[in-house]
């Protein structure tokens, strides 16, 4: 790393394999202030993965319990437009077509200043904006709107998508017209001619960002290379380290809890819940934080179920890697640093690497206790569970909260790797991690259903991840 002061703005260049930062002047962290808002406006042309990467900053935010929204152009464009969108409705020459695209596009934007002035803290703008002029309107429409605003501040981001490298194009390509509204009912060979002729609409007028006195993130080839230029704020500067994370390769990720242990206790997923507790939303999160095994029993190793499972997860995963080049060898295998969970990989045959970070959620001075006791010996804490339960610590446990800080890192390092990975772990822990790839509010991921024996399957796409589940017969 290369460090360089020379007074005045800030720039990052990043690129793989390298980090530089040339700084002029001292970082200002106003973007996380109390009161102070975050907007990132998308740029690029059409089939470069802007709609994939705003979509992954929508979730990854809203994951970590910050309040996110996507605002797409291209979605209220299909909503309200009726007729003919082939290619020629983007043609800058189609003046009448021109005007009712930047109509749509600052509707949409006005739409998103409002929702992040009364509700939000994070929003996205998903449209186009490929000249240098639509982003003067776009930056100085916020500015006007803001300005009437007191006690609010917008920090105003643009994310420009570059794609040069043949083989990402091809992939963007066959899965904008695989996955877009726009050609759902177009033949294929008919969509590919459509889109080429709208993406020559707009490389006649595209204009990449060259103001360095704006806030902006480039991004060539999907994370290959990155520069940012003039990134203030805590929200941002979490951005600009996510987006050096991200990718569209082909790689899957398998998730699965541990297998049964010697503590031979009922599965948490059969509990049944009374009649006065069916409608009452804090019961998958109680059974989630109470009623785990103690700390006494953390030690717990498999039982012959548990061993059993460990054997057919094998079986099953040397039968998903068969087609890669070192089969087993490169599978990426990660578990928590408990007996149990490092037990169901041991018949893989590859290395695994044993994370606390993957530990099940720390249930403190309440571990073991029924929620009926929870409630009896700690009334207070009960209280202050059913006010805020994300937030609500466990007297010397975690919160909700607590397990997705120390989740955070580890999802960077998922969205990095290139190869498979599986992921033994938790009920609470997985909850959490899954919550992320299906974009639950993190607040609810303790209702997800994650049943044993089961491998959750991860495979990403244009629009996010795909799952399949495979229950493996023990």
């Amino acid at each position: 790393m290369e460090f360089q002061a020379n007074g005045g703005m800030n720039r990052i260049l990043v690129q793989t394999g390298d980090f530089r930062m040339m700084s002029e002047g001292d970082l200002r962290w106003g973007g996380s202030a109390r009161g102070n808002k975050v907007l990132f406006v998308m740029v690029g042309l059409p089939a470069r993965g802007k709609s994939y990467i705003a979509k992954k900053l929508v979730s990854y935010f809203s994951w970590l319990g910050i309040k996110t929204k996507l605002f797409n152009v291209g979605n209220f464009r299909r909503e309200t437009v009726k007729g003919d969108q082939t290619s020629d409705f983007f043609d800058a020459t189609n003046v009448s077509a021109k005007e009712t695209r930047e109509r749509l596009a600052f509707a949409v934007l006005e739409e998103a200043l409002q929702w992040l002035h009364t509700q939000g803290s994070v929003a996205v703008f998903d449209a186009t904006n490929t000249t240098a002029e639509r982003r003067k309107r776009v930056s100085d429409f916020c500015k006007e709107y803001f300005s009437k605003l007191s006690q609010t501040e917008l920090n105003l981001v643009f994310i420009e998508s570059i794609c040069n490298d043949k083989q990402i194009l091809e992939d963007n390509f066959n899965q904008k017209i695989k996955n877009s509204p726009d050609y759902k009912l177009m033949p294929y060979e008919e969509a590919a001619k459509d889109l080429a002729k709208r993406i020559l609409n707009y490389e006649k007028v595209y204009e990449p960002i060259e103001d360095d006195t704006t806030s902006y993130i480039k991004l060539i080839n999907l994370r290959s290379k990155v520069i940012s230029n003039r990134i203030y704020g805590t929200e941002v500067h979490m951005a600009v380290a996510f987006l050096m994370s991200i990718h569209i390769g082909n790689r899957t990720i398998w998730l699965t809890r541990t297998g049964h242990t010697t503590d031979d206790r009922p599965d948490l997923d059969a509990v049944i819940p009374t009649e006065k507790d069916k409608n009452n939303p804090m019961l998958e999160m109680m059974k989630i934080r109470v009623g785990l095994p103690s700390s006494k029993n953390k030690s717990s190793h498999l039982n012959a179920r548990g061993l059993k499972y460990a054997q057919k997860l094998t079986e099953f995963l040397e039968s998903k890697m068969a087609s890669w080049p070192n089969k087993m060898k490169d599978l990426k295998v990660f578990t928590s640093t408990l007996p149990r969970s490092v037990e169901t990989v041991q018949y893989l045959g590859t290395k695994s690497f044993q994370l606390s970070t993957l530990n099940m959620l720390d249930t403190g001075d309440c571990s073991g206790l029924s929620i009926e006791e929870f409630k009896q010996r700690m009334p207070e804490g009960w209280e202050a569970w059913q006010k805020d339960p994300f937030h609500y610590r466990l007297p010397g446990g975690e919160s909700y909260r607590d397990v997705v800080r120390r989740l955070e890192p580890f999802i960077i390092d998922l969205e990095r790797e290139t190869k498979p990975v599986l992921v033994v772990s938790h009920l609470s822990t997985l909850q959490v991690l899954y919550g992320y790839f299906v974009d639950c509010p993190v607040e609810k991921s303790p209702q997800l259903s994650l049943p044993m024996h089961t491998v959750i399957q991860l495979t990403p796409h244009q629009y996010g991840w795909k799952e399949e589940r495979f229950q493996l017969p023990v």
